[in-house]
């Protein structure tokens, strides 16, 4: 019984966790789960053919704990993700990344919201990030509450709800068919299936992970992702959305590259017709000009 109520009338919410080579934070990863104030979590911990101690750190808290866990091939976050998702029975799904954290009230929060509106087939919230020690560091964005249709998440810069913090209704899953295992990425697939079906997607103004930002993680190989984006959207090219889609991608790889990789710029730049270019690409354009010059500059000096 909790507070006077049944446990077992509670939705069960499915938190997979794919796990490639990271035997060094996938105990505090399951910890956090497990310390859940919520009563009803089915976890199911994928290995994805790690290379280091993954499968003994998932067997041995395997067998204190009690919950799944799937031993394959390596083959990608997205087909760990699917294995995961494919044996999961709860009424909510959540794909929890092996190198994150999340708070204890996380779980019970998106719950509840989702509870309390059936036409929401995704939600998620805030994040802060952390490093490979788990010292919080600065730099995540600040998302406001709000509930979105397809165009609205299609077309905004920065809106997607992002996987460290999604809680999908399995429901809405299956109607879309899953997820396509050949492409990687795929909080951002999901969502944008689950909305073009029709349903809102969510973001809570909660803080709901704690999202590890390292070498090893997908989030760094930000040139990559980008690539894998722009098949991502290719998909809805003939929505009414799209170049706004398109500009919004091509503008957040910008903001890196810019400071990171003045060719790359360049070659972004070149994608986007000047008629798509708005506020941000102007800035990042001058922002461009600007490191580029210091470069040349300093590299004239030091000859």
């Amino acid at each position: 019984m909790l507070g006077g109520h049944d446990v077992s009338d509670l939705p069960l919410v499915s938190v997979v966790i794919p796990c490639y080579n990271h035997g060094r934070y996938l105990s505090s990863s399951i910890a956090s789960v497990l310390a859940q104030d919520y009563p009803r979590i089915e976890l199911i911990v994928v290995n994805d053919g790690s290379q280091d101690d993954s499968l003994e750190v998932m067997r041995n808290l395997q067998a204190s704990h009690g919950f799944l866990v799937i031993d394959q091939p390596n083959g990608g976050v997205t087909l760990a993700s699917e294995a995961g998702c494919k044996v999961a029975s709860g009424e909510y799904v959540v794909i929890f990344d092996a190198d994150d954290v999340m708070p204890p009230y996380r779980i019970s929060k998106q719950v509840d919201f989702l509870k309390r509106h059936p036409d929401v087939g995704c939600c998620g919230g805030n994040f802060v990030y952390i490093d490979s020690d788990g010292r919080e560091i600065a730099g995540a964005p600040v998302k406001r509450f709000g509930i979105y249709g397809f165009h609205e998440l299609f077309s905004v810069e920065d809106l997607w709800v992002g996987g460290p913090t999604s809680m999908y209704r399995r429901k809405a899953m299956l109607e879309v068919g899953g997820f396509d295992v050949s492409l990687d990425i795929q909080d951002l697939q999901m969502e944008l299936k689950i909305a073009h079906a029709g349903y809102d997607v969510a973001i809570l103004d909660d803080m709901l992970s704690y999202y590890r930002r390292h070498s090893e993680n997908k989030s760094s190989k930000y040139k990559e992702n980008f690539y894998i984006c722009l098949r991502l959207i290719d998909a809805y090219r003939q929505e009414s959305g799209y170049r706004l889609a398109y500009q919004a991608l091509v503008n957040s790889a910008l903001k890196r590259a810019v400071k990171e990789d003045l060719a790359f710029a360049a070659s972004l730049f070149r994608m986007l017709p000047l008629r798509d270019w708005n506020r941000k690409t102007f800035k990042r354009f001058r922002k461009y000009v600007w490191v580029n010059c210091v470069s040349r500059l300093t590299g004239r000096r030091s000859a």
